[in-house]
C-alpha cells in the first residue's frame, strides 16, 4: 500500500486498523511525505496554532494543579502523570503554549493574594513553595525541587516584580513629565494650529503630531513634497482670508489697484473730518514731535495749538504717500538716510491721525469716530497687504515677518501671519515650489529606484503612490483625526506598573518556572 499521499488524519484512522496495527504511529509518518499538518507541527514544535496552544497551555495549567493533588492523594498514578507529560512535551515547546500555562498560573496563583501576608517575601516564598509542592512529578523529577523551586521563585518573582513595577513607575512619571512640558511649550504654537484649521489650512501631520504613522506616511509620500503640497493648497487659504478682510469679492483678483480702489473708497471717511473745524492741538501730540517729525511736516502750523482739520488730513495724506516712497527708495537704492526719513514722515502721519481720534472723542462725535477708526485699520491693512503681494497671490510669510517687527495686524491678517510663523514650511510660496499638480520629479525617481531594484519595468506605476499619499495626508478626514497635537501617554506603559506589581503575576512566576523546567 502507498501511504505517501495520504494525509496525517487518514494514517491515524489506518493506525487502528488490522493491517497497521502493530505499526507506530512514528513510522507511519516516516513512510509518507510530510503535509502542511507535519510542516506546522515541526515549525512550531506543537500541533496548532498560536491561538490553539495558547489555550491548551493555559488548561494544561489548571490540569497540573489537579493531577498533582492527586498524586499526592493517590487518585492519580506515577504512569499517567509520565504520559501526560510526554503528551505535553511539544506543547511546551510552543509560544503559545508557555504563554497560555503562563496565563493559565496567573488564574491559579490570583487567590493567595487573599492570604494574610502573602505580599511579603516570606510570604511569597511560602506561596511559592505550596504551589510548586502541588505540581505532578513525572518518573525523573523531584518534589523536593519543584518546593524549593517555587519557594526561591516566589520570593525571586516578587523581588522582580517590586524592582520592575518602582523602575516602570519612575519612567511613566518621567514620561509624563516631559509630556507636560511640551504641551507649556507648545501652547501658542498648539492654539495657532486649532484657529488655523478652522480657518481652512493644512499642515504636514507630523508637524502637528509626531507619532510614527504619521512620519511613516510622510516617509512613503516625501517629506519635502508633502510640505509644497500643503503650501499650495494653503495659499488659495491665504487668499480667500485676505479677500474677507479686505471685503473684496471672491472673483476679484488681489492687484495694487484693487487695493487702491478700497483706500479710495475708505478714504471718504476723511472728507467728513475736514468740515470739523479746527482742530485743539493738545499736550500729547506736542510731545511726540521730535526733529525729525518737524522736519517732516515742513509747517508750522501744523504743530501751533490750533490745525485747520482740512489742512492736517491733507498733510496726512503727503507724509504718507512721501513716507512710503521714501521708504521704497531706500530699499531699492541702499539710502539709509532716506529710510529714516521716510520713517519720520509715517510717523508724522500716524500721529496727526491720532490726534483727530482725540479730537473727536472729546467732541463726543462717536459714529464719525468710529468710522474713521475703521477706514484707518482698512487703508492700514491695504498697506500690508500690499507689502506681501507677489503676483496675485499674498505671501503668508510676508505677513508673518511684519508680526514679528510689531506690526499690529488683526483679524484674518493676523490668523494667516501667526499660522505662517509657527508652520513656515506649510506657507511656502508657490512661485519657488511649483503647483504640484499630480507627480514630481521626486515621485519619479522614486519609482524608477524601485523599479531598478525589482528589475520590474512594472512598478514605475508606484509613481502614482506619493502623490495619493499626500492627498490622503492633507486629506479634511486625516488632518481632523492625526494632524492634531497628542500629549497622551501610551496605554502600556500606564499600565506596566500594574502589571509588573501585580501579586497574581508575582505569584504565577513560581508555577511557570516549573512548568518550564519540567517540559523536557
Amino acid at each position: 500500500m502507498d501511504l505517501s499521499k495520504l494525509s496525517t488524519e487518514e494514517l491515524m484512522r489506518m493506525r487502528d486498523g488490522p493491517d497497521l496495527s502493530q505499526i507506530s504511529t512514528e513510522e507511519l509518518m516516516k513512510m509518507r511525505e510530510p503535509d502542511d499538518f507535519d510542516k506546522r507541527v515541526m515549525r512550531e514544535g506543537g500541533t496548532g496554532t498560536f491561538g490553539e496552544n495558547f489555550l491548551a497551555g493555559a488548561g494544561k495549567a489548571f490540569a497540573d494543579i489537579g493531577r498533582g493533588v492527586g498524586q499526592l492523594t493517590g487518585f492519580t498514578s506515577q504512569e499517567e502523570i509520565d504520559e501526560a507529560k510526554s503528551r505535553d512535551a511539544a506543547l511546551m515547546r510552543t509560544g503559545g503554549g508557555i504563554t497560555g500555562n503562563i496565563a493559565g498560573n496567573v488564574a491559579i496563583a490570583a487567590p493567595t493574594i487573599a492570604i494574610p501576608g502573602a505580599n511579603t517575601y516570606t510570604g511569597a516564598a511560602l506561596t511559592g513553595a505550596v504551589l510548586g509542592g502541588a505540581q505532578p512529578v513525572a518518573s525523573d523529577e523531584s518534589r523536593l525541587k519543584n518546593i524549593a523551586l517555587g519557594a526561591g521563585a516566589g520570593a525571586g518573582g516578587k523581588y522582580v516584580g517590586d524592582k520592575a513595577a518602582g523602575y516602570l513607575t519612575n519612567r511613566l512619571a518621567a514620561k509624563e513629565a516631559e509630556a507636560a512640558a511640551r504641551q507649556s511649550q507648545n501652547a501658542v504654537k498648539d492654539q495657532v494650529l486649532e484657529a488655523s484649521r478652522k480657518a481652512g489650512y493644512v499642515v504636514p501631520p507630523s508637524q502637528a503630531n509626531d507619532k510614527g504613522i504619521n512620519r511613516a506616511l510622510e516617509g512613503v509620500a516625501g517629506k519635502i513634497s508633502t510640505a509644497q503640497a500643503a503650501s499650495n493648497k494653503n495659499q488659495s487659504v491665504t487668499n480667500a482670508l485676505v479677500r474677507q478682510e479686505l471685503g473684496l469679492p471672491d472673483d476679484i483678483p488681489i492687484t495694487k489697484e484693487a487695493l487702491n480702489k478700497i483706500r479710495e473708497t475708505a478714504g471718504s471717511a476723511y472728507k467728513n473730518i475736514s468740515d470739523l473745524g479746527d482742530l485743539k492741538v493738545d499736550s500729547l501730540y506736542k510731545s511726540g514731535l521730535g526733529p525729525e517729525v518737524k522736519t517732516a511736516m515742513g509747517s508750522n502750523s501744523m504743530y501751533s495749538k490750533y490745525m485747520s482739520a482740512e489742512d492736517a488730513v491733507q498733510q496726512m495724506k503727503e507724509l504718507r504717500a512721501d513716507g512710503f516712497a521714501n521708504r521704497l527708495a531706500a530699499k531699492v537704492n541702499n539710502l539709509p538716510e532716506k529710510a529714516k526719513e521716510g520713517a519720520a514722515q509715517l510717523k508724522a502721519a500716524s500721529d496727526i491721525e491720532d490726534l483727530i481720534e482725540r479730537n473727536l472723542q472729546d467732541a463726543g462725535k462717536t459714529d464719525l469716530l468710529e468710522k474713521f477708526r475703521d477706514a484707518r485699520k482698512l487703508i492700514a491693512k491695504t498697506f500690508s497687504v500690499e507689502k506681501a503681494l507677489k503676483g496675485g497671490d499674498v505671501s503668508a510669510q510676508v505677513l508673518a515677518k511684519q508680526l514679528e517687527k510689531g506690526k499690529p495686524l488683526s483679524g484674518n491678517l493676523e490668523t494667516v501671519a501667526k499660522f505662517s510663523s509657527q508652520f513656515p514650511k506649510a506657507t511656502q510660496d508657490p512661485a519657488k515650489i511649483g503647483s504640484m499638480l499630480g507627480t514630481s520629479p521626486l515621485d519619479w525617481m522614486a519609482s524608477a529606484g524601485i523599479s531598478a531594484a525589482t528589475a520590474n519595468p512594472a512598478m514605475l506605476a508606484t509613481v502614482a503612490a506619493r502623490p495619493t499619499a499626500r492627498s490622503i495626508l492633507l486629506s479634511d478626514l486625516y488632518q481632523r483625526a492625526m494632524a492634531r497635537p497628542d500629549y497622551s501617554i501610551g496605554g502600556l506603559t500606564r499600565i506596566a506598573p500594574q502589571i509588573a506589581n501585580n501579586p497574581a503575576l508575582q505569584r504565577a512566576i513560581p508555577l511557570g518556572s516549573i512548568a518550564i523546567a519540567n517540559s523536557d
